[in-house]
């Protein structure tokens, strides 16, 4: 056993670590924050399917929560896909849910903040639903 093997098991040792916790770091840790968001989503959905169902019909304080919860999960949605290098291109593989399928799902979050103090309680059903899809959530329905 020369020095130099050594030397090499050692280097290629640290190497393979090394390249494990940047991607660990880059795109494993932040892939379990989306899907953790993603998790809150489906969650809050059916937590607060009556305020959405019936909106300004439950008490002011309700609402209010409902709505700022849901407006904080539309944000934290976004801000997971940022985490991510190259979030574009690798939803277009299929690795993530596509960047598309995100907006679409923010937009929709945000329509239901916006509607729990008045709103038609069809479209937030339908906004609900389309999230659902989005996101591939899905209930025991």
């Amino acid at each position: 056993v020369n020095i130099m093997s050594i030397f090499l098991t050692i280097i290629s040792g640290v190497a393979v670590f090394l390249l494990g916790q940047t991607v660990l770091k880059l795109f494993v840790e932040p892939w379990q924050v989306q899907r953790e968001c993603i998790a809150k989503i489906a969650h809050h959905l059916l937590l607060y399917a009556n305020v959405y169902a019936n909106p300004g019909v439950g008490t002011d304080e309700a609402n209010r929560e409902a709505s700022t919860e849901t407006r904080k999960l539309a944000s934290e949605l976004i801000a997971s896909c940022r985490r991510i290098p190259f979030y574009d291109a690798l939803s277009k593989w299929g690795v993530f849910p596509r960047m598309e399928s995100i907006l679409e799902a923010q937009k929709n979050l945000i329509g239901l903040s916006n509607s729990t103090h008045s709103g038609d309680p069809l479209h937030n059903a339908s906004r609900s639903d389309k999230i659902k899809e989005l996101l591939d959530i899905k209930f025991g329905e």
